[in-house]
């Protein structure tokens, strides 16, 4: 029989110097305060050597100088566009001036950066600038949690996407919305998945920041509160933790929007109400959801009141009565008070009458569509804040006289905004390589209408009546005109994306079902199409999805499908890339 092999005996004197070569090991690390986690959140983080990781760097950097310097190109080629409503918010950044029919987040900020700015061009590069910065930011975070290729197809999803880029080079606030939106699920994400108390805290600090002015930007980014309901409710920080984190976002949203409302807003248009355009929206939803027929005294009281108000009313709308529309939303004040008071004191004798009163009257007077039209001569002779109030209780009786009209408008229009798609750019190009109709959405240049040459390859051409509407100068650089003329053609289908993101999601689930937690890809993509899909909701539960809504959601689009991807390529890998181990929040779903 063999000898047994013996394990030899320890010393006391070996034991101690162990345990003390082990607390020096440990009084070495980082000691920052780690944010109490689950029992099964891992603790490894995958080991790379350092010239692979030389050399994902220059990747990622090199990505970064390409899409930086395409869209330099595609500044220096385009004017700035300032037609349509972007006329108005260019005043206002001006002037220093709010609005009752605009949200003014947007000409709050730049105006007081504009004389930094004064130009046209310079406002131009301002704004590309900015929205640069917000780009980057995401793409390092993207880069941090899910890897290179995931930052990489980021990147170039959302960095030569001329829809994107366009937006940005005009005075509209849509892009702008569109890059907090983004921003601010992906602080709040990085927040979510930090190891550490005070990168945690700062980031979700941060994310409340840039929501804040989403909101003040365009009230649409309200649905990110629900998301941010689910973040706390699966983050495993303490209680106390996250409460102060929400007391923190809370404090930060008051304070900003106190100064908006009183540095800015108030001295402007002297009221604290952010808007005064609920009834212009609702009427319009109305005529959206009910066919003309329906729009008679059947809707309700308050119906009544309003055809029989407005059939006392001038028939001229504004253009005809010389009443800008954008002085009467300028100021709570913004018409004559004769007009009011002889508009209010007829209201109130209406709504003495009772609804047999009223029925008889309406059969009186001839009603037509000018009558049915007429809620902006409203705004003038009613007020604006009675205008509200009257078409908001309209706007009620109308769901629930007609649910099953309002729940198929609202069903139709979501499935329209699943796949919507502009169909050509909101960008100058020239004229015969799109097929779609010449409109209101695109400018079409002529080759041969060229009027001047400049240096440096800029062309000016004739300016006209379509191109007058956008543009004081059409000066553009005619290399890269020439060029996103052609690059404008390449897009992504719409049901391509939401075949990516199914795909990666079902892959994703798969994986999520076989090892019981919710790895933070899966997580972030529910989130990310969870926000999609309620902006597209709420768009259409009080209005209707256009391109405006499609700009704002596309950044977080890209973001979508980038992630989706990373899904289906990491399906089966033990270990995918990104920092995931020693700040992610892995959620166990084991019983």
């Amino acid at each position: 029989m063999g000898r047994k092999n013996k394990a030899p005996k320890r010393s006391v004197k070996d034991s101690s110097r162990l345990i003390a070569e082990s607390q020096d090991d440990l009084s070495s690390q980082n000691r920052e305060p780690s944010v109490p986690c689950a029992d099964n959140a891992t603790t490894e983080v995958p080991n790379h050597s350092e010239p692979e990781s030389v050399v994902k760097t220059g990747i990622f950097v090199a990505v970064i100088i390409f899409l930086v310097m395409f869209r330099i190109g595609f500044a220096a080629t385009f004017p700035l566009e300032t037609g349509g409503d972007g006329d108005a918010y260019h005043k206002m950044i001006r002037n220093g001036t709010s609005s009752l029919v605009h949200m003014a987040g947007y000409p709050f900020l730049f105006h007081h950066i504009q004389h930094w700015f004064p130009t046209n061009r310079s406002l131009l590069l301002c704004q590309h600038g900015i929205s640069l910065v917000c780009f980057l930011v995401v793409m390092i975070l993207i880069r941090r949690r899910f890897g290179l290729l995931t930052s990489v197809v980021f990147g170039c999803l959302y960095g030569l996407d001329v829809g994107i880029l366009s937006g940005v080079s005009v005075t509209r606030p849509e892009w702008f919305q569109g890059d907090l939106f983004l921003l601010t699920l992906v602080l709040a994400f990085e927040a979510y998945s930090a190891g550490t108390l005070r990168r945690k805290v700062t980031f979700y600090l941060l994310s409340g920041l840039t929501f804040t002015w989403s909101l003040l930007v365009k009230l649409l980014t309200i649905i990110l509160i629900p998301i941010y309901f689910n973040l706390f409710l699966f983050d495993h920080a303490e209680r106390k933790i996250k409460f102060c984190c929400v007391a923190g976002i809370a404090l930060i949203a008051f304070v900003n929007l106190m100064i908006f409302v009183h540095v800015f807003h108030f001295p402007s248009t002297g009221t604290t109400q952010l808007t005064h355009d609920k009834g212009w929206i609702f009427f319009k939803k109305i005529k959206m959801v009910l066919p003309r027929e329906k729009i008679n005294g059947d809707v309700g009281i308050n119906m009544k009141r309003y055809l029989l108000l407005n059939s006392y009313f001038p028939k001229e709308m504004f253009e005809a009565e010389n009443i800008p529309i954008y002085r009467t939303f300028s100021h709570i004040d913004g018409i004559d008070k004769s007009k009011r008071e002889q508009g209010q004191a007829l209201f109130d004798d209406i709504s003495r009458l009772s609804e047999s009163e009223m029925d008889a009257r309406l059969a009186e007077r001839q009603l037509d569509d000018d009558f049915i039209g007429n809620y902006l001569t409203t705004y003038v002779y009613l007020g604006l804040p009675e205008t509200d109030a009257l078409i908001g209780k309209i706007f009620r009786e109308m769901i629930v006289r007609y649910p099953g009209h309002y729940a198929m408008n609202v069903a139709q229009g979501f499935m329209r905004s699943l796949f919507y798609s502009p169909s050509v750019p909101r960008l100058p190009i020239l004229r015969g390589l799109h097929e779609a109709k010449s409109g209101l959405q695109t400018i079409w240049f002529d080759p041969d209408d060229i009027l001047s040459n400049f240096d440096w390859g800029y062309v000016s051409f004739k300016n006209s009546p379509e191109c007058s509407l956008f543009y004081s100068e059409p000066r553009v650089w005619k290399p890269g005109l020439v060029f996103f003329s052609y690059w404008s053609k390449i897009r992504i289908p719409t049901w391509l994306r939401w075949l990516l993101i199914l795909s990666g999601f079902g892959i994703a689930a798969i994986r999520f079902r076989k090892n019981r937690h919710l790895d933070p890809a899966l997580f972030y993509l529910t989130l990310a199409v969870l926000s999609i899909l309620s902006f597209m909701l709420l768009s259409n539960l009080v209005f209707v999805f256009r391109w405006k809504e499609y700009q704002v959601i596309n950044p977080l689009w890209h973001s979508a499908v980038a992630v989706a991807i990373h899904c289906i390529l990491f399906a089966d890998r033990k270990e995918v890339p990104g920092k995931w181990a020693s700040d992610a929040n892995r959620i166990s779903c084991a019983s």
